[in-house]
C-alpha cells in the first residue's frame, strides 16, 4: 500500500486582531537611535522556544526528571504528533515495536513483549475485549504527549511485564486564555483508490473569577480510512511436471518445472473512529483544584477477505490428472514454464469472510488536587463502561 499525505493545520487560529497601539497625547512615535533600539530590544525581550524544538525539549526533560527508564513522545501544537494515531507514533521511540494489519499498527510490544499495561492521563483504562486499550483508536491529534514506563515505581499504577503507557489529553489551564486550533489530513491510498480525511478541532477558554481559575476544552476528532492489500501468490514447491498429465505443445517436452498452486488473496474495508474528550478544571488557588476528565471513543469498521487457489498438480479421482496446455518457456531454458493453462484435476477453492465491528467507550473521572510540599496528593474517582458488538 503506498499512501499520499496531504496536511492543513490552524493551531493556533487568531480569530481576533488586536488595535494598533496609539502613541500617548495623539502625538506620533519619534524616531529612536539604533544603537540604543538594539540594546533596548536585548535587555527587554525573551525569546520563546515552540514548535519541534520545544517538543524535543520537553520529552527529553521528562525523560531526565523521571525515577523510572521512560522514553516520551510530546506534541507542543495542537496536532503535530506524528502519524494519524497513538500507536503507530509510538513505534518512533527506541524500544518500543508495533504489529500490523491492514494497514495500521495494531498492537505494541515494549523491549519485544506484549504485556503492556495503558492509562489516560495517569488512570487506568480498558477496552471491550481485554483489560488493556487498543491505542489505535486514540487519535494523535488529540494529544498532548505519550510516555512509555519501561520499569515501574510506587507513584504509578502496576505495570505489565513489559511496562506501562500513558497516553496524555490536554487541559484547559494549560493555555494562557482563548485558544481554537485543529488541523486536517488527507490520505489517497493507490490499492483501494480512495481519499480518506483525518482531522480534529479543540476549544479551549480559562476565566478569572471571584472564587478562582475556571477553565473549559473541548475536542472533537474524526479519522478514515479505506483499505485494500490484494496480492498474487505462487506455491514454494515447485516440481517437475508428472509423467500423467498431459503436455501441447509437444515442443515443450515434459522437462519444465513450475509451482504446485497459484492464488489471488484480497483483503479490503473501512474504518473509521468518531472521538471527542472535555475537560474542566476549577482553580481557587495555588494549593487546590478541582477537576473533571471525559473521553468518548468509537470504532466503526467493515470489512471482507477473498482468497482464490488453483491446484496444478493434484489429481482427482472424478476429474483424473491435469492437463497442462499453452505451454510457453522462458526464453533460452527449457526447464523452466513462463506460462501455462491448466484443465481438470483437483477443481480451483475460494472463500469469502465478512465482518463489521461496532465499539463505543466512555470515561468519567472526577478528581481534585492538593499541592504539598514535595508534590501533590491525588484524590479522584473513575466511571467508565464499553459498547461493543461484532
Amino acid at each position: 500500500m503506498k499512501a499520499a499525505t496531504f496536511l492543513l493545520s490552524v493551531a493556533p487560529l487568531a480569530l481576533f486582531a488586536a488595535p494598533a497601539l496609539a502613541a500617548p497625547n495623539g502625538q506620533t512615535e519619534s524616531a529612536t537611535p539604533q544603537g540604543s533600539e538594539t540594546e533596548e530590544l536585548s535587555q527587554d525581550q525573551d525569546i520563546i522556544v515552540t514548535g519541534l524544538r520545544a517538543s524535543l525539549q520537553s520529552a527529553q526533560r521528562i525523560k531526565q526528571t523521571s525515577d523510572s527508564i521512560v522514553d516520551a513522545l510530546v506534541a507542543q501544537d495542537i496536532g503535530k504528533l506524528p502519524d494519524n494515531q497513538a500507536a503507530e507514533a509510538l513505534a518512533r521511540l527506541p524500544g518500543v515495536q508495533v504489529t500490523r494489519f491492514d494497514d495500521e499498527a495494531t498492537g505494541v510490544l515494549v523491549r519485544g513483549l506484549p504485556d503492556v499495561t495503558s492509562t489516560y492521563n495517569g488512570r487506568e483504562i480498558f477496552t471491550a475485549q481485554n483489560r488493556n486499550v487498543a491505542l489505535q483508536d486514540f487519535p494523535a491529534q488529540a494529544l498532548a504527549g505519550i510516555e512509555v514506563y519501561k520499569s515501574g515505581t510506587a507513584d504509578l499504577i502496576e505495570p505489565g511485564l513489559a511496562g506501562l503507557i500513558n497516553v496524555r489529553s490536554r487541559r484547559p489551564l494549560d493555555f494562557k486564555g482563548l485558544f481554537v486550533g485543529g488541523g486536517f489530513r488527507g490520505t489517497y491510498n493507490d490499492q483501494s483508490k480512495k481519499y480518506d480525511p483525518t482531522g480534529n478541532i479543540l476549544i479551549s477558554d480559562r476565566w478569572t473569577t471571584p472564587i478562582g481559575e475556571i477553565g473549559f476544552l473541548a475536542n472533537v476528532t474524526y479519522a478514515q480510512q479505506q483499505y485494500r492489500n490484494a496480492v498474487r501468490y505462487n506455491d514454494q514447491s515447485v516440481q517437475k511436471v508428472s509423467s500423467l498429465s498431459p503436455v501441447t505443445p509437444a515442443s515443450a517436452g515434459n522437462q519444465f518445472y513450475y509451482p504446485y498452486s497459484v492464488g489471488l488473496y484480497s483483503s479490503g474495508g473501512r474504518r473509521y473512529r468518531p472521538s471527542g474528550n472535555m475537560a474542566l478544571q476549577w482553580k481557587p488557588s495555588d494549593k487546590f483544584e478541582v477537576y473533571f476528565d471525559g473521553i468518548y471513543q468509537g470504532y466503526r469498521g467493515r470489512q471482507a477477505t477473498d482468497w482464490f487457489a488453483a491446484d496444478l498438480r493434484g489429481i482427482d479421482s472424478v476429474r483424473g490428472a491435469p492437463v497442462i496446455s499453452n505451454v510457453v518457456l522462458m526464453p533460452g531454458r527449457t526447464d523452466q514454464a513462463a506460462s501455462l493453462t491448466k484443465s481438470g484435476g483437483v477443481a480451483p477453492t475460494a472463500y469469502r469472510s465478512t465482518g463489521a465491528d461496532y465499539t463505543n467507550t466512555y470515561q468519567r473521572v472526577r478528581g481534585d488536587l492538593a499541592y504539598r510540599q514535595g508534590g501533590a496528593v491525588d484524590r479522584s474517582c473513575l466511571y467508565q463502561f464499553r459498547i461493543w458488538r461484532a
